[in-house]
């Protein structure tokens, strides 16, 4: 078989491997069963058309203006009551680390809320970039093992190049109900989006996200010296026999598996993350909030009045102006040590 075959056939069964987790996150409870396994995938969408305020079509008098930068990062929860997420942000607040795993936390908190309890296994799929393949998350993984919220979580990352899965496609859908709106504000945004029509049968859930906190300091406390974790693209954490400490496992890819080959997942023994007593104390301390970044808000302020001064924006659009600059700069004022005291309880 030639390289690029191989390659081809690879890639093909790396994805039915993803594909297999999805139809597991899909198997719905009975009453007399509990639904055992939670399949999430995450990931980010190009914000060509999501910045504001814009229009359907260019023109000479706005193309120069500065415009807020509003990032969607969506969730697929298969299988869930709510399978559809939309998580949207400014650029005061930081997209990396922090916001993935806040949504994470905050997908595995609503599948609670909605079962009254979580599946045995979750199975999270990412794509490689550095905001989701590092040890902060690695390390979030094995804190939800830890405080009993799993028996197990697996992440899996697609190869580089090859990671277009379901969630592009809801991010098509989007990108072409938006390409011909005009979009004039963070509101308006995150209406359109829940409006763009139905996906996984439902119409998408919209959530602002206006505080960041800082997770990745929250698991600083507990987190090993990991090495080596570039290459591996599949991880489970699990707790040890004894159920005092977690461990992790990797693999080279997501297709094999022990019936395939007994010795895939390694270190042998696994590789200590945490103690759970550990995490256990550092779960129930509660997360500080990040400061948001600066924002030029006056040139935001003079593209505001260009667009009313053009009669491009109405008195509805500019009321969400008022009050979305209003907000931003009540939290710039207060980037200072007060906001590090501002504490947040990370889960129930």
């Amino acid at each position: 078989m030639e390289t690029k075959d191989k390659h081809r056939e690879f890639i093909r069964f790396e994805k039915l491997s993803y594909y297999d987790h999805r139809s597991k996150g899909r198997i719905k409870p009975t009453p007399q069963t509990k639904k055992k396994y939670m399949s999430i995938i995450i990931d980010g969408m190009d914000q060509a058309k999501t910045n504001s305020p814009q229009l359907a079509r260019s023109r000479k008098d706005t193309d120069s203006l500065t415009m807020q930068g509003n990032h969607i990062i969506g969730v697929l929860n298969h299988g869930s009551d709510v399978p559809v997420l939309c998580y949207v942000n400014d650029d005061s607040i930081p997209s990396d680390s922090n916001l993935n795993m806040q949504i994470i936390t905050d997908v595995i908190k609503q599948e609670q809320a909605l079962l009254g309890y979580l599946p045995e296994v979750c199975y999270w799929q990412m794509d490689s970039a550095p905001d989701n393949k590092n040890r902060w998350m690695l390390t979030l993984a094995a804190m939800f093992v830890a405080v009993s919220l799993f028996r197990k979580i697996k992440i899996s990352f697609l190869p580089k190049g090859h990671t277009h899965e379901d969630i592009d496609q809801l991010f098509s859908k989007l990108a072409e109900f938006l390409r011909n709106r005009d979009i004039l504000s963070f509101d308006n945004l995150a209406s359109a989006i829940a409006e763009c029509g139905l996906f996984e049968g439902q119409k998408p859930i919209v959530k602002p996200v206006h505080t960041l906190l800082d997770f990745k300091g929250l698991v600083d406390d507990i987190m090993p010296p990991y090495k080596a974790i570039s290459q591996p693209m599949c991880f489970k954490f699990e707790r040890d026999e004894s159920g005092e400490n977690v461990l992790c496992f990797a693999k080279k890819d997501l297709q094999t598996s022990k019936r395939s080959d007994p010795e895939c997942w390694f270190p042998e023994d696994g590789y200590v993350v945490c103690s759970v007593a550990d995490a256990r104390k550092v779960w129930s301390t509660q997360v500080a909030a990040i400061q948001p970044r600066d924002m030029d808000l006056n040139e935001l302020h003079k593209t505001v009045d260009k667009y009313v001064e053009l009669t491009l924006m109405d008195d509805i659009q500019q009321a969400c102006w008022d009050r979305e600059l209003g907000r931003l700069e009540t939290s710039l004022q207060e980037r200072c040590g007060h906001c590090a005291d501002l504490r947040h309880k990370v889960c129930d």
